[in-house]
Parts: structure tokens; sequence; C-alpha cells
């Protein structure tokens, strides 16, 4: 098990190696780390509205009732 998780990592070390010297692939690498904190706010806002959505989804409570 030990040396299939050696080898994996070192075929995802050599991977990410090619990849990285690909300029295209660093620039769009460095833009993603320049918009992450956008990016993760996006991220929390959109489970700040989606899990309260989903719970009430799953409970009936968004159910348009007529009174």
């Amino acid at each position: 098990m030990t040396n299939n998780v050696e080898l994996i990592e070192k075929e995802y070390k050599e991977l990410l190696d090619a990849a990285l010297s690909n300029p295209g692939v660093a620039d769009v690498m460095a833009f993603f780390s320049q918009q992450q904190p956008v990016l993760n706010a996006h991220n929390n806002l959109m489970a700040s509205i989606s899990i309260p959505a989903q719970i009430a989804m799953s409970t009936g409570t968004l159910i348009h009732k007529q009174n």
C-alpha cells in the first residue's frame, strides 16, 4: 500500500511540475490565487444561503400556502 501511495505522489508531482512549466497554466494559477479571497467570499455566501434553503425545502417550510 505504501508503494502505491508513493508512486501516486511521485506521478502527481511530475504532472504538477509539467503543468507549472507551461506558462499558460502558471498564469491561470497566478490569476486564481489573486482572486482567491473573492472566490472564498462567494463560496461562503452561497453556502450561507443554500444550506438554510435546503433545510427549509426538506422540511416543507417553503411550501406556499394560500390562506
